[in-house]
């Protein structure tokens, strides 16, 4: 059986490695690789298999989340791939604007590791990302 994979991309290295962690919890039979930057994204990308999905944080330095899901989406070869964003931010306002780039959803950051476990073992179950 082929691997599924899903690509991460977060500054936090504690925040990678909850999301890691969380999704094998749920899916084990998943490839996981991460990026620290999203300017690192299409690069990727265009290099490697396309992933099932991705996890992009909206708040990094050099290109955050709203310039990194902007840059996936005007690239034709990844406009339908699911992409959902991850922030510290309960802001309506930042949540709309990734919706209206093209985000697949949005997700405030849990405050535990529980929490973070039933958020991404709801959304593979739920977004039927992991095909």
């Amino acid at each position: 059986m082929t691997k599924r994979k899903v690509l991460i991309v977060d500054d936090d290295p504690d925040d990678r490695e909850l999301i890691r962690n969380a999704l094998l919890e749920c899916e084990q039979s998943i490839q996981i690789a991460e990026l620290d930057d999203g300017s690192a994204v299409i690069g990727y990308l265009d290099t490697h298999p396309t992933p099932s999905f991705l996890i992009v944080d909206l708040n990094m330095p050099v290109m955050n989340g709203f310039e990194t899901l902007q840059e996936i989406r005007t690239n034709k070869k990844y406009v339908s791939l699911p992409v959902f964003i991850f922030t510290t931010s309960s802001s309506i306002r930042d949540k709309q604007h990734c919706i209206r780039l093209g985000a697949t959803d949005v997700f405030v950051k849990p405050p535990s590791y529980a929490a973070w476990v039933d958020m991404m073992c709801g959304l593979v179950e739920t977004k039927n990302v992991l095909k």
